[in-house]
């Protein structure tokens, strides 16, 4: 009886722990509440909005400065006051960042379709959902992720954090005075950063010390890219995000995207300038043209010229094949996006990410994924209230 009341107990703390990381993810967004009171009383949008973003002025001003900036780079003029209303409010009641709000082209879409999307607020909620929060942590900390899967990284990593890793810091950077640099609980490519010691002026201790002084950091052996990737951009390791999902009838693959690095640039992500862009997941061929993070789509590479629609990822099965093994070692976690890389020896893990976002899902193909996830959450009997905005 005590053990049954001990699993009892646990299982309460972890459903108390998730509705806190869900309300942490959503905080900022209109309450339920407040969207029923205008759908069913007519209240003004523009009012609402307002007495919703006085509690919140710091992020308010993030997104008003993030929508000024787009509109400059997009050359946005004609009706940008209207747009700019119309993007705030999607952002506040539904979710949608000002990125995901031009990658999927809403300022072209009706309402209907809008809401076969979803937005990464909502992914997150789904991630918290679906997924076991203990395991989870194994992809929050990277070096966790590399413990875990050590033999696919195919490369040697170290963990440093305090003065006493110093001496396993100096035998790596002996051994790799180039070296791959990032904090181990960042994301979307910020803090990753080639490292050439024998081109820096720092010293060896100056260097080890703004590293610590940054967090817990990892330092990896670079992967040396394949020529058959190289060739879209040869600056950044050009990886592909393979989507898990963990079903009752095993592990399926929904969605891939590949995401490739711009010239000069070592990291591939599309927040960091990158291009996205999607591919059949029976044959491994690029299916749609590349897209950027302001929506901006393109045929070719813009700097490589190479073709997307039509490029041949090398070895496809084999990559599909590792990313169900892979899965299948953490069944707990049911959603995985694997950030998969085509190296010299084949295809490394560069990492995995149980909250990967929605964007390169859906904005590379066009279309949204809402349908995909209600059928899921169905196979389970999730509620679609405790991970959608919005009710059909």
């Amino acid at each position: 009886m005590k053990i049954i009341s001990k699993i009892k107990t646990y299982s309460a703390i972890k459903l108390l722990r998730k509705r806190k990381w869900k309300r942490h993810a959503n905080r900022y967004l209109l309450p339920v509440y407040d969207m029923n009171r205008m759908n069913q009383n007519n209240i003004s949008k523009k009012e609402i909005l307002q007495q919703h973003l006085k509690k919140f002025p710091d992020e308010a001003d993030k997104i008003k400065k993030e929508i000024q900036s787009a509109f400059n780079i997009l050359n946005i003029k004609d009706n940008s006051g209207k747009i700019a209303q119309d993007i705030l409010f999607w952002n506040v009641v539904y979710g949608f960042s000002v990125n995901e709000y031009l990658c999927y082209d809403f300022i072209n879409k009706s309402e209907e379709e809008r809401h076969t999307y979803i937005s990464d607020r909502e992914i997150v909620n789904f991630g918290y959902e679906v997924n076991d929060l203990d395991k989870m942590n194994i992809f929050s900390d990277k070096m966790l992720t590399y413990h875990m899967f050590q033999p696919y990284f195919g490369r040697k990593a170290i963990c440093i954090k305090d003065r006493k890793d110093y001496p396993i810091f100096r035998k790596f950077v002996k051994k790799y005075p180039c070296f791959v640099k990032k904090e181990t609980r960042e994301s979307c490519g910020r803090s990753v950063e080639l490292i050439d010691t024998t081109q820096e002026e720092a010293k060896e201790s100056e260097l080890f010390r703004f590293f610590i002084s940054k967090g817990k950091t990892i330092l990896e052996e670079p992967i040396v890219q394949h020529f058959k990737m190289g060739i879209l951009n040869d600056s950044s390791v050009n990886t592909i995000r393979c989507i898990t999902l963990v079903g009752k009838r095993g592990i399926h693959i929904p969605y891939c995207f590949a995401k490739i690095g711009r010239k000069g640039e070592f990291v591939d992500n599309g927040a960091a300038g990158g291009i996205l862009v999607g591919i059949d997941v029976g044959s491994g061929v690029f299916d749609t043209n590349g897209i950027d993070e302001l929506g901006r789509r393109y045929k070719t590479h813009p700097d490589s010229g190479i073709e997307f629609k039509g490029f041949c990822v090398p070895e496809w099965e084999e990559m599909k094949k590792l990313c169900s093994k892979l899965a299948a070692k953490i069944p707990e976690v049911k959603f995985i996006g694997w950030d998969m890389a085509y190296s010299k020896n084949g295809w490394v893990v560069v990492e995995g990410n149980s909250l990967s976002e929605a964007i390169g899902m859906q904005s590379t193909f066009e279309r949204g994924i809402r349908n995909t996830i209600s059928e899921y959450l169905a196979t389970y009997n999730i509620s679609e209230d405790k991970v959608f905005r919005y009710m059909q």
